[in-house]
This record gives C-alpha cells, sequence and structure tokens, in this order.
C-alpha cells in the first residue's frame, strides 16, 4: 500500500520529534536549574561583597551602589546564559545589541547622566548615609538614607521617602 503525502509528512514529523526530545528534555533540565540556582548565587554574591565592605568600614552608601550595580549585572550574564540554552548565538545578539546601541544609549541618556552622577557621589564622597541635603531649585530637604546606581533615597523630616536622580 502506498502511503499519502500527510502520512509520509506526519512520520517524519514524529522521527524527527523523537530525535529532538532527548535534546529538548536536556536544555528544559539545564534552564530550569540555571533558573533555580542564579539567584543563589546572586544572592551569596551580595552577601559576601556585604561581609567584605562591612569588614573594612567602608561608606554603607557605596555598599548599596556597588549591590545595585552587581545585581544588574548578574540579571544581564543571567540572561546571556538563558539565551545561550535556549539555542540563539550570544554573537548574533550581541550584534543586534551593538546595532541598537546607539538608539539605546539616546534614548536613555538621564540614565547614563544618573549613572556616572552616581560613581562621582560615592567616589569623590560629596555626601554619606545621615546627611542633611536640601536642593532649592526642586524644593527637596532630608536626610540620604542610600545612594542606587540610578537615584538616591532622601528622607523627608515628615517621614516620606525620596527618590532623587543622582544628576
Amino acid at each position: 500500500m502506498d502511503k499519502t503525502f500527510f502520512e509520509k509528512m506526519l512520520e517524519k514529523l514524529l522521527v524527527d520529534l523523537q530525535n529532538y526530545l532527548p535534546l529538548l528534555a536536556g536544555k528544559l533540565v539545564v534552564f530550569l536549574l540555571v533558573c533555580f540556582i542564579w539567584p543563589k548565587i546572586t544572592k551569596l554574591i551580595l552577601k559576601a561583597l556585604d561581609r567584605s565592605v562591612t569588614l573594612k568600614n567602608n561608606d554603607p552608601l557605596l555598599l548599596s551602589f556597588l549591590k545595585s550595580l552587581i545585581k544588574a549585572l548578574m540579571y544581564v550574564i543571567f540572561a546571556f546564559i538563558l539565551i545561550g540554552i535556549i539555542g540563539i548565538k550570544a554573537t548574533s545578539l550581541v550584534t543586534i545589541l551593538g546595532t541598537a546601541g546607539v538608539a539605546v544609549g539616546l534614548a536613555l541618556q538621564g540614565s547614563l547622566a544618573n549613572l556616572a552622577s552616581g560613581v562621582l557621589i560615592l567616589f569623590f564622597k560629596q555626601v554619606s548615609k545621615g546627611d542633611f541635603v536640601s536642593s532649592l531649585d526642586k524644593n527637596i530637604e532630608g536626610t540620604v538614607e542610600s545612594i542606587h546606581i540610578l537615584y538616591t533615597v532622601i528622607k523627608q523630616a515628615n517621614g516620606p521617602l525620596i527618590f532623587v536622580p543622582n544628576n
């Protein structure tokens, strides 16, 4: 009996699926394993940073800034690992990101200015945790709670927290 076109296609599909399922299952296991382990690795690195900086009596603002920077970097690395597991080549992704970099850079001009300002604030020690700051043009007064990658948290005298861009 001669097989029809659809029967041949279905048979080919089933054979291909049978060959691909073990590879897919392996990728799925690795994907889930990375998704489970990566946040724990990130927390471990942040705890180690916290202990090392605390032992040296460094500025707590520097610690909060470094924590938020490391957390952001870990998420970027995590995304690249997951994309690699899925099977997308990182070189093609980097090429696409590189070509889109100009547009993203222009779109994130304010955020990049905030990042640079945050680094300058921390390295030149313009303010420290607990310092009272005020801005005449923005009508903001309060004590510095923490400095993050893009913003500074200021606690007002009457209680509320204000998130002020670093620039």
